[in-house]
């Protein structure tokens, strides 16, 4: 039979192991209650744990609990239970401390999570949540490929001395801090930094609130030269990539885009019970190494933000691209972001060289003894032109016709369709290539995954 005991700290509680014990404070099926004024102190450095173990147990916390190993719960509940604004668990050891436990371990939920330890915590579990204040005094609060959970709408439910957040991972899924905003307004800042300690927060100023949802997921990560490893969409592993139809990655029509590509990926992901958007102004941070290391060919002063468009599973042209650089203090700026809250890629680019846009549809279709091609962007970026040619083979072309890009312009962020009729088709099983030329006169050969060398029998 076992025997569930119930143990009541009303005063300081000082619980001292040397690293001959090596177990710390475990709760085995018990309940203890922490009142208001009482403290656990768990000496020992890395022998100094607070475990759950399988049996449970639960801590009815008012006090303060200091933890100087790893907090692991192995139990089937949240661990704290009865949770007051009072309750604080402050890691305070000196080498890295695990929260969470492993995949089998069990989600805690803190009322106060305070992480003071130089050496810094990493997250083991999914979905630990802070319901009041995680407050980043010193050290680095690894994400470590989980979601951390922030579940207070206040502004200062995040706060800090020296510490900071990482999702530097740079591999799916992302190291994800989750922050329950839901309806609320105010200036919300994610402190995070990357590997070298280089504070780079993310600033998400919400000026008029949302409707529906509960929460957004933020991460960013630093890439190689040549932004490598891409973003995914949720995670799901589907790789966001331009035009890339004469090359790989980002490479499109002889230009290395990657080259004006800021070396870090910015996630933004919304609840999708969201209604109606919040209204916010992104603030976007940087380091100096990430737009000058390697190839990179990035004049600062002309960085901007840049998003991927999941809907049409293209990036947004040249009329959307947006905010405005601080290089003094390595940021840009975008303000009034709404509906663009859809789409969680978002990159800082040259806007002198954009990513590329493809087509949404290419097509050439016979009707009677004509063949009519047409096509239609969702953006343009200095298109100068397109140019149609015709082939018997798919291998030697002959030239069709030209078509100014973007009504003459050269840009647009509009749907634009196109159109034009061959009235000398060659008769027989041929095919049509569509190519884009810039106003630099480097030409991509477009559709290449969209019927490129569509091929067609006119009789």
């Amino acid at each position: 039979m076992k025997i569930f005991t119930t143990i009541f700290l009303l005063g300081y509680f000082l619980l001292t192991l040397g690293s001959a014990q090596a177990q710390g404070f475990i709760i085995n099926g018990a309940d203890v209650v922490v009142t208001s004024g009482a403290d656990i102190y768990v000496d020992g450095d890395a022998n100094g744990g607070f475990t759950f173990t399988t049996a449970g147990g639960d801590v009815n916390l008012d006090g303060d609990i200091y933890v100087e190993g790893d907090w692991t719960n192995l139990g089937p509940t949240q661990g704290l239970t009865s949770r007051d604004v009072d309750g604080y668990v402050y890691l305070v050891g000196t080498t890295n401390q695990s929260v969470g436990g492993g995949a089998a371990a069990t989600a805690t939920y803190f009322e106060n999570l305070t992480l003071n330890n130089a050496a810094g915590a990493t997250a083991t579990v999914d979905l630990n949540t802070i319901e009041s204040v995680f407050d980043l005094e010193a050290g680095v609060f690894t994400l470590n490929q989980l979601t951390t959970v922030v579940d207070n709408t206040s502004t200062a439910a995040i706060t800090r001395n020296t510490g900071s957040l990482r999702s530097e991972d740079n591999t799916a899924p992302y190291g994800t801090l989750r922050w329950n905003i839901a309806t609320a307004t105010g200036n919300y800042s994610l402190p995070f930094s990357e590997v070298g300690n280089t504070l780079i927060p993310l600033g998400f100023n919400v000026t008029a609130a949302g409707v529906g949802g509960t929460y957004f997921d933020f991460a960013m990560y630093y890439t190689i030269d040549q932004n490598t490893p891409l973003a995914t969409i949720n995670g799901t592993g589907l790789v966001i990539l331009p035009n890339h139809a004469t090359g790989t990655g980002f490479t499109t029509g002889g230009i290395d885009q990657w080259k004006y590509v800021l070396d870090r990926w910015y996630l933004i992901n919304r609840d999708d019970a969201y209604a109606t958007n919040p209204t916010t102004t992104l603030t976007f941070t940087y380091i100096d190494i990430e737009h000058t290391q390697g190839t990179n060919i990035i004049n600062e002063a002309n960085l901007q933000a840049q998003r991927y468009n999941e809907a049409t599973t293209l990036w947004e042209g040249f009329s959307w691209i947006n905010g405005v650089v601080n290089t003094a203090a390595n940021t840009v700026t975008v303000a009034g972001m709404q509906g663009d809250l859809n789409n969680e890629a978002w990159v800082l680019v040259d806007n002198t060289e954009p990513l590329p846009i493809e087509l949404l549809g290419f097509d050439a279709n016979c009707d009677d003894d004509v063949i009519t091609v047409s096509w239609a962007s969702a953006s343009e970026t200095n298109n100068d032109f397109y140019t149609i040619e015709k082939s018997l083979d798919g291998m030697n072309w002959d030239f069709v016709a030209t078509i100014s890009g973007a009504n003459g312009t050269g840009n647009s962020n509009q749907t634009l369709y196109y159109n034009y009729t061959d009235y000398s088709p060659l008769g027989q099983l041929s095919y049509y290539r569509l190519s884009q030329t810039d106003f630099d006169g480097s030409t991509v050969e477009l559709g290449v995954e969209q019927a490129t060398n569509y091929a067609l029998e006119c009789k």
